[in-house]
């Protein structure tokens, strides 16, 4: 027994003791588990279903023994499948997904949105464990104008979103990355029409991917973009957030070097500055990036899309 009379785990127990713990501990992390989500799904390396369990037929509608061995992307809506992909290679580098609005068809057609989040464990190579929560209708949130080609908000939308997300932080303030991708509306035109809908569609969802809950990523103009993103520097995310945008425009075909990325990230810490004061910094800082290219900025790191940054 230790000071406050509690045995551990191997201290004066039986072995039958010892495993009835371990079997206490691991039915109280399972509880934990469904207590926060409706569905748990295991999935590999190649995005297949290994393991899933929970209420599959509620949130799919499917049973549970048909989620095994299909891709998990079958259940997601069309227009998500690309953003689900990039949230699914980036967990492989950043170990997590954080809690995001996705939207699902069930086998009957009925579309529905999930709250989608997601772990990789360091000692279990490939394995993403993913856990899925309905959104009930009563959370539908107000749409929100959007840039056609990419899905992403437009400039005047990610204000209001930047702000919001500033406003409503707990702790440190998140941060705006300004991405430009110089060179990105003329490599697009050259491209086939198909071919570059399905671009600036993965460039898009990359952006997504890496923006807090997954919908705070907004074009500024044809080659200029914003990402509301979590507070502090994160060298990882932000190489894995370009590395990301480079395999996107390579799979285009795209030259490597072709495309040149330049990345800015400002603190959205507010302090006492009144609503009309914010609108008028944050379009300051887009509007300076957009005609500086980012150049001048001294938080900036320069990249070279189609390369890998080191």
């Amino acid at each position: 027994m230790n000071s406050h009379g509690a045995a551990r785990v191997g201290e004066r127990q039986s072995p039958a003791e010892t495993a009835q713990h371990w079997r206490l501990e691991r039915d109280r992390h399972v509880a934990f588990a469904f207590a926060a989500a409706d569905l748990l799904i295991e999935v590999g390396l190649d995005g297949m279903i290994i393991a899933a369990s929970g209420a599959a037929h509620a949130v799919l509608g499917v049973d549970i023994l048909d989620l095994v061995g299909r891709p998990v992307t079958d259940f997601v809506a069309a227009s998500d499948r690309p953003f689900v992909r990039h949230l699914l290679k980036q967990v492989h580098g950043l170990y997590r997904i954080d809690p995001t609005v996705v939207h699902v068809v069930q086998a009957d057609g009925v579309a529905s949105r999930i709250l989608f989040g997601g772990c990789r464990l360091p000692d279990r190579a490939g394995g993403v464990y993913l856990s899925v929560t309905l959104v009930p209708d009563s959370l539908t949130p107000i749409p929100q104008p959007r840039d056609e080609a990419t899905g992403l908000l437009t400039a005047d939308a990610l204000r209001v979103a930047a702000q919001r997300l500033a406003r409503g932080h707990d702790g440190v303030a998140p941060n705006l990355q300004l991405v430009q991708l110089d060179g990105l509306s003329g490599a697009a035109r050259q491209l086939p029409a198909d071919q570059s809908a399905m671009l600036l569609e993965e460039i898009g969802a990359a952006l997504r991917a890496s923006s807090v809950g997954g919908d705070a990523a907004g074009r500024l103009t044809d080659d200029a973009f914003g990402v509301v993103t979590k507070a502090g520097r994160d060298p990882d995310r932000d190489a894995a957030l370009v590395a990301d945008l480079a395999d996107a425009i390579c799979g285009a075909g795209i030259p490597e070097g072709e495309i040149g990325t330049q990345v800015a990230r400002i603190d959205l810490a507010l302090g006492g500055l009144s609503d009309r004061d914010v609108v008028r910094a944050l379009t300051h800082a887009m509007n300076n990036f957009v005609k500086s290219r980012g150049a001048r900025a001294s938080t900036s790191r320069r990249y070279r899309t189609g390369s890998r940054p080191r």
